[in-house]
């Protein structure tokens, strides 16, 4: 399956090209679009969503065996920020959040962003406030969903509110 991110005004969009029988469409993401497909898809979501907020976008999918717990770099202005998703429809367990704190370690940043379609465990929640990073659940996926929609600016929400 080849993936090609459209944006448009009122969201973002994926191409889809199926191998086998060439058909293609476009997919306008609602968070049982993220449901239905898989994580591939949620991290092309996650990486057009990033850049209609202005962010550049570095790195997609490090190289696996030196990530640090990152899959990419994301830039706000010269602040680097490590970002790492999980795709998941339960709850992400305390070991996806240290993987991103590592990464903040590592890259020597002030902030590391996870996001999941599911929902944090109360100690994935706990180890990631201890570190200062920032988890964002299918919640705040959903708060994306719709600023793209109204065409509003996104600055980013801890788990559960800033």
């Amino acid at each position: 399956m080849g993936l090609f991110r459209k944006s448009y005004e009122d969201g973002i969009y994926l191409k889809v090209k199926k191998n086998h029988d060439n058909d293609e469409y476009y997919l306008k993401f609602t968070m049982d679009d993220i449901d239905r497909n898989d994580g591939v898809i949620f991290h092309e979501y996650i990486d057009a969503a990033l850049r209609r907020f202005g962010l550049r976008t570095e790195n997609w999918r490090l190289d696996m065996s030196g990530d640090h717990g990152a899959d990419k770099i994301i830039m706000r202005g010269d602040e680097k920020i490590p970002v790492r998703t999980v795709y998941c429809k339960g709850t992400v367990s305390d070991a996806e959040a240290e993987k991103i704190c590592n990464a903040k370690r590592h890259y020597e940043t002030d902030d590391a962003w996870l996001f999941t379609n599911g929902t944090f465990s109360d100690r994935a929640k706990s180890v990631a406030e201890e570190a200062g990073a920032t988890l964002m659940d299918r919640n705040v996926i959903e708060e994306i969903i719709e600023h793209l929609e109204l065409k509003k600016e996104w600055s980013g929400y801890k788990c559960g509110g800033k």
